[in-house]
């Protein structure tokens, strides 16, 4: 569980195991949730499945433009948390 008080990631999260099969799990409470995953156009990188409350909110794919650029995506934006 991954519990923050801080509006800024100067690290970054990432995924950085090596098989790539493993889920990368966030418990958090916000009103909002920006990803920011980078697109590419090398075959080496996968699709990504992201989950809020239970239901997948995006499948993040780093070939839908097949070139290097960072990709934000809304994944939900309400009042309250």
């Amino acid at each position: 569980m991954i519990t923050l008080s801080i509006t800024e990631f100067p690290f970054n999260w990432m995924n950085t195991n090596s098989s790539g099969k493993e889920s990368f799990k966030m418990i958090i409470k916000s009103s909002s949730l920006i990803l920011v995953f980078k697109d590419s156009g090398s075959s080496t990188f996968g699709k990504a499945d992201i989950f809020v409350d239970g239901k997948c909110a995006k499948t993040a794919n780093p070939h839908e433009n097949n070139w290097t650029h960072c990709n934000p995506v809304i994944l939900f934006q309400n009042e309250v948390s």
